[in-house]
């Protein structure tokens, strides 16, 4: 895929301090820039502590 296509919100997400057992939520979006289609097989996100949501599953 050539560069450019696809865009993130942010490139870097910053929780802050946070105090141990509480939680911080934060919203990243990835935007399609162009008319192709982009398919996501296996999404996932490294970390026992952190939740992918939004992608429907298939």
């Amino acid at each position: 895929m050539a560069g450019g296509q696809l865009a993130l919100s942010q490139a870097i997400e910053s929780f802050g301090n946070l105090t141990v057992g509480t939680q911080s939520n934060q919203t990243v979006t990835l935007t399609n820039n162009t008319a192709s289609t982009v398919n996501f097989r296996q999404p996932a996100v490294s970390g026992s502590r952190f939740k992918l949501s939004g992608i429907p599953r298939q």
